[in-house]
């Protein structure tokens, strides 16, 4: 799209050329421009892999060994195994690590984003024992004392995030597994 101006366009005002991939602002009375591309960062071997190598507009993912954030997972949701229904307790563990094999869960487990103290994503799996709960893992479910469990204080950030299911992509994976596993 090209936007051409006749007349004088005046000060103070911006305009802007639109073109597939990036946006360009047109400053006339502006000393300094500078102009910031948003999108995809995609490294050479996504030709190669046929996939890009990243979870976050501008920013490639490090490749990283999982395996002690996996362990760490599993020893944090084993801190609430005293809140289980005596049923779901020898079964717990078996149960997380085939949730930490379903892929949607396994691209978004790892990344902690913003949230501070953690190796991996602690609202997602927050949101997965909320999950667990609706399934009666916990009997009468309480997210203040799975809280307390888990961090040492009901009153946590992560009470919020056993308060809510996660994402319905995920959810629906993980529903599967009830559908797919023997019962208790």
């Amino acid at each position: 799209m090209k936007i051409e101006i006749d007349g004088n366009p005046g000060t103070g005002n911006t305009f802007t050329e639109v073109h597939i991939g990036q946006v360009q602002n047109y400053n006339p009375a502006a000393t300094t421009v500078v102009n910031n591309y948003y999108g995809e960062v995609v490294q050479a071997d996504a030709e190669v892999t046929g996939k890009p190598s990243q979870v976050a507009t501008n920013k490639t993912v490090p490749h990283i060994d999982t395996r002690p954030i996996h362990a760490e997972i599993l020893r944090y949701v084993s801190k609430v195994r005293p809140l289980l229904v005596g049923e779901y307790k020898s079964s717990f563990q078996g149960l997380w690590v085939n949730i930490l094999a379903i892929p949607e869960v396994d691209a978004e487990i790892y990344n902690p984003g913003k949230q501070q103290g953690t190796n991996f994503n602690r609202n997602l799996v927050a949101n997965i024992l909320h999950q667990l709960g609706e399934h009666g893992y916990f009997g009468q479910y309480n997210a203040a004392a799975l809280a307390r469990h888990l961090e040492g204080d009901s009153d946590h950030s992560v009470r919020t995030s056993l308060g809510t299911s996660p994402a319905r992509v995920i959810f629906t994976k993980v529903e599967k597994l009830f559908e797919d596993a023997p019962t208790a």
